[in-house]
């Protein structure tokens, strides 16, 4: 993360009263632009004043977002600081308009690093209602390992791990192709396919389509994303049942229990959330983790890892790859979805081995292709080498 950080200073006239004066509503707001932002809460609130006003906060892991409202008067002041090295401040912008209501928002953004604090963007911010609405939660539950909540809203069905976004369906299937199927079609055989993470099957949905497949082993520490994964109509529906596929082999173990040494895996989905703390870079994302994975695999494996968050984080998990496999490529999903990227790894380089599977939504043989030749091309730097069409 960022020493200092930017800084959202959001204005809003014109307002609905009725939403301006209910606390509840405020909450909720500071709940979605974290969950917009990507960001972690710590705790949320607000208080109720009398005869009329709200003030909200969610204490975020990046800094915090706090709103207070004038309800009489129709108008609302956010501000909104953040560490995060990439920060959808206009999509907090414009969210914040269309769920207030309101006819005007002016929002100045700042680039804080002390003495050279810099302003970015000053100017006014129209509504974009339906872009990023996760709707109502349909699902809640504290497992002794995170909270696991489900919403619905305009985007489909969305998950959150403390509160910190899994999937929205409206783009987990760009999401699961691209993380599943170079991988996959590249692979020297599919007798045995390892996803490490995973608990809501989507992955394991995707390998499960190639139908010369031995078997999956799939590795999820928590049991109750798994029970969601496989109780829930909702994640049934999304995932078709994966989890129940006779080619399946589910466990609610430590995804480190699958490395086991002559395991011979064919590929291995390394699907883990979120890496902004230190523990889990230090040990799922680690050098010491990859040299006991490709103990694990067989001869011209290949592996997947997807990197959330901050470019940093892409970086990082590129080099450390490079630390035990030969070929890696690093992935760049595009500038709509750059919280997602992947990295690809191999002890051989990367050739095509079988075609894609039928009924792809999003990845196709044009994409893949392009992939597989920017893995030929020499690079010295760390930097992703394909970028996947932002146009989608």
């Amino acid at each position: 993360m960022l020493v200092g950080g930017y800084h959202l200073i959001l204005d809003l006239t014109g307002c609905n009263p009725r939403i301006l004066n209910s606390k509840s509503a405020m909450i909720r707001l500071c709940r979605e632009l974290a969950r917009l932002m990507g960001a972690r809460i710590i705790h949320i609130g607000g208080h109720q004043f009398s005869p009329k006003g709200v003030t909200a906060w969610a204490i975020i892991e990046e800094s915090h977002i706090t709103v207070h409202t004038w309800p009489e008067k129709g108008k609302a002041f956010f501000d909104v600081f953040t560490c995060q090295r990439h920060f959808r401040s206009l999509k907090a912008a414009e969210h914040a308009v269309a769920f207030t209501e309101a006819r005007n928002g002016y929002a100045t953004l700042l680039r804080r690093k002390g003495r050279t604090s810099v302003q970015l963007f000053s100017g006014p911010v129209a509504p974009q209602s339906q872009d990023f609405d996760y709707g109502r939660i349909i699902f809640s539950f504290r497992s002794p390992y995170q909270r696991i909540e489900l919403t619905k809203g305009s985007l489909g069905v969305s998950m959150f791990l403390d509160t910190y976004w899994q999937f929205v369906e409206r783009y987990e299937h760009i999401y699961h192709e691209v993380l599943a199927h170079p991988a996959l079609a590249c692979a020297p055989r599919l007798d045995r396919v390892g996803i490490a993470g995973g608990g809501d099957g989507l992955a394991l949905r995707e390998v499960l389509r190639y139908p010369r497949l031995g078997r999956a082993d799939l590795y999820e520490l928590d049991p109750y994303v798994l029970a969601l994964a496989d109780g829930h109509p909702e994640m049934l529906r999304l995932n078709q049942r994966s989890l129940r596929h006779p080619k399946a082999r589910v466990r609610a173990q430590d995804a480190r229990r699958m490395l086991t040494p002559g395991a011979g895996y064919d590929a291995v989905i390394l699907d883990f959330p979120s890496i902004s703390d230190g523990y889990k870079f230090d040990t799922l994302y680690s050098v010491g983790f990859y040299r006991r994975l490709k103990r694990a695999l067989s001869p011209q494996a290949v592996v997947v890892c997807q990197v959330t968050d901050y470019p940093w984080n892409l970086l990082r998990t590129t080099w450390n790859l490079k630390q035990v496999f030969p070929w890696v490529l690093p992935v760049d999903v595009g500038v709509e979805f750059s919280m997602f990227n992947f990295v690809l790894a191999s002890m051989s380089p990367f050739r095509q081995r079988r075609p894609l599977p039928q009924g792809l939504r999003f990845l196709n043989k044009d994409i893949l292709n392009r992939l597989l030749a920017a893995s030929r091309r020499p690079s010295s730097d760390l930097r992703p080498r394909f970028k996947i069409p932002a146009s989608v």
